[in-house]
């Protein structure tokens, strides 16, 4: 509905932002004054444009418009997030069309995280995210296609995570109170939205884990601290229990695998690693969380990662954290977790990837001190051969496979696995000089190369005083000489 006749809208608008500037100048903190200004202007384009709706939008861009971003950017720059208390300001955005709602939003999240403005009540964040809605979800006037560059969205999604690290409270109950907030925004922005951010929230939400337990055991203990006052106060047990932001992980985790399976498994895994790290303050505690978790890993896997390359990958994240930080897990659940990762890596689609995977899956029933089992090292490493047996048909290029075998052969054999021989590691040089001998030397640089260092590394050991009587009966000469005479032939 256009403006009355003779009614310059861009003109009246202008003298509102110069009556605002005039009042910030006067009374820089009356925020009740601020907020009468917005709120006239609103009544004032209400009254022009009629009922709010699409018509009612002030389109495009030219004074009117800009007028309206600086009535709404001005309070911003001066007052920070003072303007959350302010009834009329989101009101005065529904005049503005989609595309001026972001950018006003855009200019709010970069005014608080460049004044580094900490979001420290559970209301203000609730207001706050309400604000930028055009950042965090789609709404009923967005463009059904968003011609927004890649880059672009993906900075502008970053700077809304950078937000939940401004987000901050000595209190745990309130800090999760908070980022249950900031998830329930989150949680409408679509696939594309959360990819971005869901994972800061999770990695927030982890952190408030030992910070729970160790309020819990200050309030066993009937530690005292101070209040805002100065008086000396016990500290009550937290409302949040360790357990319940476990539940919200969980439940972000789950949305997650949708919008990006890879990250919400590298997630999954970083949960079971806080609650392995919880179970150490309250042994057995965590245990059945840990392994949901770990399972949850897995079921993701097995449904969401399709490629070769993201299941290598995954499996490799899958071992290193079973090895290198689960230590709570009751022998069963690990048995069970490790064996379904090795049959994971030998059913991978190439050859290749089957052997180094199963090698890599050997560590898992020798790194892990509490779960040590010398005869499950040595049944993957004979897997390993027999698969780079069946590789080695199709191309000469993959005799490195045998060259990585021997290595992790020699590994556990320093390792003291008694299952690992010096028989085991004389057959296998044998085998692997047999085949870079015959092998093509162009292509097969990097792998003789390999070779040459696991064998100068295997001399080095003979001249140490342990190692001489470890590798007692290895003649490397004697093997070199005889591979170089078959190559002769």
């Amino acid at each position: 509905q256009a403006p009355p006749a003779g009614l310059d809208m861009s003109a009246l608008l202008e003298l509102q932002v110069a009556f605002l500037n005039f009042t910030l100048t006067l009374y820089p903190h009356k925020i009740e004054y601020v907020d009468a200004i917005l709120g006239v202007t609103a009544k004032l384009l209400a009254r022009v444009y009629g009922e709010m709706g699409v018509d009612g939008k002030l389109e495009g861009s030219g004074p009117g418009v800009d007028s309206v971003v600086e009535l709404l950017a001005t309070p911003l720059r001066t007052l920070s997030l003072s303007i959350l208390e302010m009834e009329h300001y989101t009101t005065l955005t529904t005049f503005l069309n989609y595309a001026t709602r972001k950018q006003v939003a855009t200019s709010m999240v970069s005014a608080v995280l460049s004044a580094g403005t900490p979001l420290d009540d559970p209301r203000a964040v609730d207001r706050f995210f309400s604000f930028i809605t055009p950042l965090v979800k789609d709404e009923p006037d967005a463009p059904k296609e968003d011609h927004l560059d890649a880059d672009e969205f993906a900075y502008e999604q970053q700077q809304v995570c950078k937000l939940v690290h401004a987000i901050k409270h000595h209190d745990t109950d309130e800090a999760f109170a908070m980022y249950n907030a900031a998830r329930g925004f989150f949680g409408q922005g679509g696939n594309k939205r959360m990819t971005h951010t869901l994972p800061p929230l999770v990695a927030r939400a982890l952190q408030l884990v030992p910070l729970i337990q160790q309020r819990e055991e200050e309030a066993r203990s009937g530690h005292v601290t101070v209040d805002s006052e100065g008086n000396p106060v016990a500290v009550s047990p937290p409302t949040t229990s360790a357990k319940k932001v476990f539940q919200f992980v969980h439940k972000t985790c789950t949305a997650l695998v949708a919008c990006s399976p890879e990250t919400a498994l590298r997630l999954f895994l970083q949960c079971a690693v806080v609650a392995n790290q919880a179970d150490l303050l309250t042994p057995g505690g965590y245990e059945p969380i840990c392994y949901e978790f770990l399972t949850q890993a897995l079921v993701c896997y097995e449904e969401e990662l399709t490629d070769s390359k993201s299941q290598m990958q995954a499996l490799t994240v899958l071992v290193g954290t079973l090895v290198g930080h689960i230590t709570c897990l009751e022998a069963d659940n690990y048995d069970t977790l490790a064996a379904k990762i090795t049959q994971h890596g030998a059913k991978l689609l190439k050859k290749p990837d089957q052997c180094r995977a199963v090698l890599l899956a050997s560590h898992l029933f020798w790194n892990n001190v509490s779960r040590r089992d010398a005869r499950r090292v040595l049944e993957c490493l004979q897997k390993c051969l027999k698969i780079a047996d069946v590789a080695i048909q199709s191309s000469s290029a993959h005799v490195s496979l045998f060259v990585e075998i021997l290595d992790k052969y020699v590994y556990f054999f320093e390792q003291n696995n008694t299952e690992i021989t010096v028989q085991f590691i004389q057959n296998l040089i044998a085998l692997c000089a047999e085949h870079v001998a015959f092998a093509d030397s162009d292509a097969l640089e990097e792998s003789k190369k390999q070779f040459k260092n696991t064998l100068a590394h295997i001399r080095a050991k003979q001249q140490t005083e342990g190692g001489a009587s470890r590798y007692a009966g290895l003649n490397l000469a004697e093997l070199e000489a005889a591979a170089a005479a078959g190559a002769a032939h």
